[in-house]
């Protein structure tokens, strides 16, 4: 669901030459892409964190973006 809203940002970042939503697609990917490779994950992709948590750290990240 995180990455879809990524997609659609860019989607319409790229359609409407809007670049707010390009940044944020942007910062979307990299936080998912740094918390997997970080280990923040919920059991069913090998991690322990609930999806709250994940949610939440997922959310730091974009905001340091």
């Amino acid at each position: 669901m995180i990455m879809s809203l990524s997609m659609m940002l860019n989607h319409i970042g790229t359609s409407r030459s809007d670049r707010d939503a390009l940044m944020a697609s942007s910062a979307i990917s990299l936080a998912v892409e740094k918390s997997i490779k970080g280990g923040i994950l919920t059991p069913d992709a090998g991690g322990r964190l609930m999806t709250k948590d994940v949610g939440r750290e997922l959310a730091k990240r974009v905001k340091e973006f």
